[in-house]
C-alpha cells in the first residue's frame, strides 16, 4: 500500500476519483506524478481503477473512460494518461 498520509491527502483533494489504497502500489518518489495525474483528470469522465508497479521500473495505470465522452475529451484523457505513464516509467 502507498503512504497512508499521502493517500488521505489525495482522497481529500480528489474524492471518489481515487481508487482504494490497496490499488495504488507505487514508490514514494512517484507520488507527485500521481498527484499531477488526478489533478489533470479532474472534470473528465474517467475512472482510475489502479496504479501499480508490476516489475522493476514498470508502472501500469488501469483507467477507463465513459462511453459517452466527447471525442476531443477522449483524446485529451488518453494524452494525459500516456504522459503520466511515461513519467512513471522514466523514474
Amino acid at each position: 500500500m502507498s503512504d497512508p498520509v499521502w493517500y488521505r491527502r489525495l482522497v481529500s483533494r480528489h474524492g471518489d476519483a481515487v481508487p482504494a489504497a490497496e490499488h495504488l502500489q507505487i514508490r514514494p518518489d512517484l507520488q507527485p506524478i500521481v498527484d499531477d495525474l488526478f489533478h489533470a483528470l479532474a472534470g473528465y469522465p474517467v475512472r482510475v481503477y489502479s496504479i501499480s508497479t508490476r516489475d522493476e521500473g514498470l508502472v501500469i495505470i488501469d483507467a477507463r473512460v465513459q462511453d459517452d465522452i466527447a471525442a476531443a475529451d477522449k483524446q485529451t484523457v488518453y494524452r494525459i494518461l500516456e504522459e503520466a505513464q511515461e513519467r512513471l516509467n522514466d523514474l
